[in-house]
């Protein structure tokens, strides 16, 4: 909404860019997870490799995660081919998505299919592959900044773990938003709970550190954009209307 005012461009176009940059991040995110399974020692005497979970089974983690590391390198290629279909061939992608549309009832249907065409226009927007690769690139500097927090964090708390296991714990936390919650309480909480256990962590002292990571990825967030909604001078209920 402050885009479309302060380009001066339709509110459809500069949402079709979000998508885009929502994607880039998705394949950034599913990058991390790969070099994770791929890089992380799962023999090292700290990891805990095999964890019970109810019903008495056993799961083997570097076995979970392996799987994972391969399902989101099919899905990266997926990702990177539907974007070059989109922007190469964006005809023949749009009869393949109304193919697949056909079974869903038409009010599915359309939102399916206004939905691509958000993304075509967002993949339009980008002018050549060497902007989507700087696109790309800032992603990838933006969540290694993360990454980095987690590892400051790491040594605020004393807890000897290095950048590996930071990027493991970013895709947890990462895709545990993904799942609706009250400013991400309860998911993200079990998402770095789960991850420090695994790495032989005290379980009280990991919930402890999921509570001020919590703080730390949200207070900041919210702060600065409530002074920026107010600088801004943007109207809460004109972006409602405006979304509509």
């Amino acid at each position: 909404y402050v885009g479309a005012k302060r380009l001066e461009q339709s509110g459809s176009k500069v949402f079709a860019t979000v998508l885009i940059e929502r994607l880039w991040d998705l394949a950034t995110m599913i990058l991390a997870l790969v070099l994770v399974a791929v890089l992380l020692d799962f023999n090292h005497d700290g990891v805990v490799n095999e964890l019970a979970i109810p019903g008495g089974q056993i799961v083997r983690v570097d076995r979970l995660l392996h799987s994972a590391g391969w399902g989101g390198a099919m899905l990266l290629g997926g990702l990177v081919v539907f974007l070059a279909g989109l922007r190469l061939m964006p005809e023949r992608v749009a009869g393949v998505i109304r193919f697949f549309c056909r079974p869903f009832p038409d009010r599915v249907q359309k939102k399916l299919l206004d939905l691509a065409d958000e993304f075509a226009l967002g993949v339009r927007t980008m002018k050549s592959g060497v902007q989507a690769l700087l696109i790309f690139f800032w992603s990838l500097f933006i969540w290694f900044v993360v990454c980095l927090s987690f590892f400051l964090a790491f040594q605020a708390f004393h807890i000897e773990l290095g950048l590996l296991p930071a990027c493991m714990l970013l895709v947890m936390t990462s895709f545990s938003t993904a799942i609706p919650s009250p400013g991400y309480a309860g998911p993200l909480h079990l998402a770095v709970m789960v991850t420090l256990m695994f790495f032989a962590v005290d379980s009280s002292f990991a919930a402890a550190f999921a509570v001020v990571l919590h703080v730390m990825l949200v207070v900041p967030i919210t702060v600065i954009g409530a002074v920026c909604v107010w600088r801004e001078g943007v109207s809460l209920k004109a972006a409602r209307e405006g979304a509509h």
